[in-house]
């Protein structure tokens, strides 16, 4: 979807409200080595803010092994398994060889403090905390990486419903293209 990347905002007709995302322009690095591994640690886990913190995110929810991270939903109390990518696999790697006793050593004000000076300072309009669960979402649809189910099932909604009264917008986009490319098939 092309209005994605020239707009942050994506407007959800059908359900009246506006949703915020993160434009690839916007995801910078910030200055603080190691809040700006949480960053982009939610920006590729699609995390709510509380599900990398403490309590929630210990050491014992890294399976390095295996590639992959336990998420306790704070939500229904869900629990549900994240791949890791080389990003965050090496984010993980990194921190854990400092020996911290936690992955993210954070308060969950401190993080929405945080991002929210950050957004200030980079003057981000309208952007939360949540932004960058919203831009995971959206960047896996948009860029054709995973279809609804799968983004509904890796950001732990109880429903795919929930996920496109999010994501409808973008999806309708996603129609157009499947419907187009019939022309190189027919």
């Amino acid at each position: 979807m092309k209005s994605f990347f020239h707009s942050p905002v994506v407007i959800n007709w059908a359900m009246g409200f506006l949703i915020r995302f993160l434009r690839k322009d916007e995801i910078k690095a910030d200055k603080n080595k190691e809040f700006h591994r949480l960053d982009l640690a939610y920006l590729h886990t699609g995390a709510r803010r509380n599900e990398l913190l403490p309590p929630l995110f210990t050491w014992e929810n890294v399976y390095f092994d295996e590639k992959k991270i336990l998420i306790h939903g704070i939500k229904q109390q869900n629990r549900r398994y994240i791949p890791m990518n080389n990003v965050l696999f090496g984010i993980l790697e990194k921190i854990k060889k400092e020996n911290p006793k936690y992955p993210f050593e954070f308060k969950p004000e401190f993080v929405t403090h945080k991002i929210k000076k950050y957004y200030n300072n980079a003057d981000i309009k309208g952007a939360n905390t949540h932004s960058l669960r919203k831009t995971f979402g959206s960047l896996l649809i948009q860029e054709k990486k995973a279809d609804i189910y799968t983004v509904s099932k890796l950001l732990g909604h109880a429903s795919v419903k929930t996920t496109e009264k999010y994501y409808i917008d973008l999806i309708s986009d996603n129609y157009k293209a499947a419907v187009d490319g019939l022309e190189d098939i027919i």
